[in-house]
């Protein structure tokens, strides 16, 4: 999602998150790892990620941060309007 730690550190949909804080997930459900992420504001989490077949693991610290959902975005570019629902 734009505007998140993991946005602006480069992490795209399709990336396989493979360890949080050096622990693997491999064997945790979803609610566990969400988690694992989630921490007091201002605080660093360690993530690894891998971001595609045949890439080598990538290790990235990212400081948590509350993260507003905007339900729409709104662009003008030109005579145009660009709207992301």
């Amino acid at each position: 999602m734009p505007d998140t730690p993991a946005a602006r550190a480069g992490i795209k949909a399709g990336d396989f998150l493979t360890h949080v804080d050096s622990q693997s997930v491999s064997d945790l459900d979803l609610s566990t790892v969400v988690e694992r992420l989630r921490g007091k504001i201002g605080t660093k989490v360690k993530i690894t990620i891998i971001s595609g077949e045949g890439s080598a693991p990538q290790d990235l610290t990212l400081t948590r941060e509350l993260i507003r959902l905007k339900s729409v975005r709104w662009k003008t570019e030109g005579n145009y309007g660009h709207l992301t629902i």
